[in-house]
């Protein structure tokens, strides 16, 4: 099923679910570059399926995960990160990975929260973010590595980029490898690629790096949902069949 939201006419964007994944609560947010800016009135919507997740779903390919494909303005990309939470939270979901290539890149990397909050890209009230993976990118506004959050956090970069320069990743890599973080940057370094390199292969998993960002996405549709500690109880129900009490709790989760 695809399914266009309209939320607002400053937030656009294509939402991506099919019987693979409609009990999943793990979001992609696909996060375009400068070349499919569009207009927020949603007629240029279409050009967030031009690279990436959404491309290869129209392709006839399906995922474990759902996937949200904004479509940003020329001058809406610094705004549209909050509208992207609120709405992935009324989505229902629980995990959120960012992966954007390019300008999205520069935006997915901000949502590590590296900046101070005088810094226009950082926005405090940003909590939902699970791994990012960055295509092509660098980082826009002064940078405190040690604020990053501990989440996975893969590179994908072309030596030859002449628009993004692979520098701007590998000073990524250098300063988090000097932290102690409890998980792995890993920098994809594609000999020779140019700046379309790493949305190519960084999204299509029947390359080596493509296949390697969609496993670590797979991680996260694998885990086992978390349970809370403590569960108020609405309802208990004897089950004769099954010869077991079945407890409901306010989340609407069953426990037996």
């Amino acid at each position: 099923m695809r399914e266009v939201k309209l939320n607002s006419k400053t937030f656009n964007y294509i939402l991506y679910t099919s019987e693979e994944c409609v009990n999943s609560d793990v979001f992609v947010v696909q996060l375009h570059g400068s070349g499919e800016v569009g207009n927020i009135d949603g007629s240029t919507l279409t050009k967030v399926e031009e690279t990436g997740y959404a491309k290869w779903f129209n392709s006839g390919t399906r995922y474990k995960f759902k996937i949200m494909a904004p479509q940003a303005s020329s001058d809406s990309y610094k705004n549209i990160t909050i509208n992207i939470e609120a709405e992935l939270r009324r989505l229902g979901a629980r995990i959120v990975i960012y992966m954007g290539w390019s300008k999205g890149a520069i935006k997915a990397i901000q949502f590590l929260r590296m900046s101070t909050p005088e810094e226009t890209c950082f926005h405090s009230d940003i909590t939902m973010v699970d791994a990012i993976v960055s295509m092509a990118g660098n980082i826009s506004c002064s940078t405190d590595y040690t604020k990053a959050k501990d989440i996975p956090f893969i590179l994908v970069h072309g030596t030859a980029d002449a628009t993004v320069k692979y520098n701007c990743s590998k000073r990524i890599a250098d300063e988090f490898s000097k932290i102690d973080r409890v998980n792995e940057t890993i920098l994809y370094t594609i000999e020779g690629g140019n700046h379309k390199s790493a949305v190519t292969q960084g999204y299509d998993r029947n390359t080596e790096i493509g296949k390697a960002v969609h496993d670590m996405v797979l991680t996260f549709c694998s885990a086992a949902p978390e349970v809370p500690a403590r569960i108020p109880i609405v309802k208990t129900e004897f089950d004769p069949v099954m010869s077991r009490v079945v407890f409901t709790g306010d989340n609407g989760v069953e426990y037996s």
